[in-house]
């Protein structure tokens, strides 16, 4: 039930939206990093409504955006890449424009909800193929390095000029087996790119992250809708 109660209410609030020109936010890129590694098993990982109430809070700031998200651990080789979901601004219906206008501008944002529902429906399933119905590609592994490195070079990609960036890492940090780069501080790879928060859970300090200016650490993953709300709205 909640579901529907969810879908009815995002609607709403996209139609009041839509009715109100409300202007068009700076675009946002999240990135999220979830550990499904057996040492990572304490650490609570985002559930789907979460990543719905995700995608709400970019539809009530009116922005476009990319939402990317990870599974850290031993995951086939077809899974070992982000899964990205490109979410559509919605177009604004201004009050000193002819009514038709106003229509075919409704009608277009009728078009792009429906789009966006339905890439999130498929990226949601997604999600809980790949992180939550995790089972590793064989030997309990967790490739935190590794998708780290990934996770850098999706946030300093040419096309999200200009986005804010949120990197969230919901892990305890810990590669299996252990390497020699797991020790450097994060923080340095992360020097030069602008407009990022990097929002932590599950990690003990000191971690790779420390030193970072833009560092939320979280308790527990239930706060990380009301951060990331947070930081698009200060």
């Amino acid at each position: 039930m909640w579901i529907i109660h969810f879908s009815i209410v995002l609607l709403l609030t996209l139609a009041s939206l839509v009715a109100s020109g409300q202007p068009v936010g700076p675009p946002v890129l999240i990135v999220l990093a979830v550990d499904a590694s057996k040492s990572a098993l304490p650490v609570p990982k985002p559930t789907v409504r979460q990543l719905r109430e995700i995608e709400a809070l970019l539809l009530e700031n009116n922005t476009s955006g990319t939402i990317a998200f990870a599974v850290i651990g031993n995951p086939k080789p077809e899974m070992r890449h982000f899964y990205r979901f490109n979410l559509e601004s919605l177009p604004v219906v201004k009050s000193n424009v002819v009514l038709t206008v106003q229509a075919q501008i409704r009608r277009q944002a009728q078009l792009a909800m429906a789009e966006n529902r339905r890439r999130s429906i498929e990226w949601e399933a997604l999600y809980q193929q790949v992180v939550l119905q995790y089972k590793p590609n064989g030997s309990e592994l967790s490739n935190v390095s590794e998708v780290f490195a990934k996770a850098t070079i999706l946030l300093r990609e040419p096309a999200y000029k200009g986005y804010r960036r949120i990197l969230v890492f919901c892990s305890d940090l810990k590669n299996e087996p252990k390497r020699p780069n797991a020790v450097v501080p994060w923080s340095i790879s992360l020097n030069g790119i602008p407009q990022l928060t990097v929002i932590g859970t599950g990690a003990s300090d000191p971690n790779p992250f420390t030193g970072l200016s833009n560092y939320v650490v979280l308790a527990d993953v239930a706060g990380l809708v009301p951060a990331i709300k947070a930081i698009l709205n200060p």
